[in-house]
């Protein structure tokens, strides 16, 4: 099977951009400029959901198998974390005390710092993890904060696929009324509905076109004009919001995550 360019190029881009997210956001909160954290949410999470477009086909059954797949491997790993956290505190209460336990878990942030720590397991919040509502771990915030992206990619993956199965012919309307819901949202927030809506209408019009685009190749001509347009959208930016436009970036980071 020859090779899809655009997969191994988007591959090395997603690994970077994980890479590139844990280094500023989270290791680098003290030291690195808000806008430069800001800017490195921006790529990781549409890439992977491009990726998925680009792999994904119109088989259900496979689909459903795999996502069942992924639930268990999930409940498993939620569960390991779910007793490390449980000993950690247990052995930082007995040995140091409730003061210096909260004195730790302050260096993530003071949102981090949990208000009490009891001796007994917790297991309201493993029965939510296993349903996919995320209540933070005290010891692994990093953790516990990542996994919204799980939930949406559930339902992006069963909604993508039924799409691709049984609307295929129509995929161009639902990219339409992806970006089109997105754009709503973002222009007029008052009429943005709670839940996960806003993640799956803009990530699944991400996951279609990827979808149009498998087995296709851009034109070198081409591809100037795309870097020119995009140029031109981040020159108009910076021109009319000045610095501000990180600070709205950030708010549409954290509307959408």
């Amino acid at each position: 099977m020859k090779r899809d360019l655009y997969i191994d190029f988007a591959k090395g881009l997603a690994t970077l951009s994980i890479i590139f997210i844990h280094t500023t956001f989270w290791s680098g909160q003290y030291y690195i400029p808000t806008e430069l954290r800001v800017l490195s949410l921006l790529f990781d999470v549409p890439i992977f959901f491009a990726l998925s477009g680009l792999t994904s086909g119109g088989n259900v059954e496979k689909t459903l198998y795999r996502l069942l797949k992924l639930q268990v491997t999930y409940m498993i790993f939620v569960t390991l974390l779910f007793f490390v956290d449980y000993f950690f505190k247990v052995f930082g209460l007995y040995f140091f005390g409730l003061e210096s336990l909260k004195g730790f878990y302050a260096t993530f942030g003071s949102k981090f710092v949990p208000q009490s720590i009891a001796y007994f397991p917790q297991w309201e919040n493993l029965g939510n993890w296993y349903l996919h509502q995320y209540s933070t771990c005290d010891t692994f915030p990093v953790v516990m904060g990542s996994f919204w992206y799980l939930k949406v990619y559930y339902i992006l993956t069963v909604l993508g696929v039924l799409v691709l199965r049984f609307f295929h012919q129509h995929i161009n309307w639902f990219i339409i009324l992806c970006f089109g819901l997105t754009l709503l949202f973002n222009i007029f927030p008052h009429y943005y509905p709670t839940g996960q809506v806003g993640y799956v209408s803009f990530y699944l019009g991400v996951f279609l076109v990827a979808h149009k685009m498998k087995g296709k190749r851009i034109k070198n001509n081409y591809i100037p004009l795309l870097y020119g347009a995009l140029a031109l959208v981040l020159v108009w930016m910076f021109w009319f919001y000045g610095v501000d436009i990180f600070y709205k970036i950030n708010k549409l980071v954290v509307h959408f995550k």
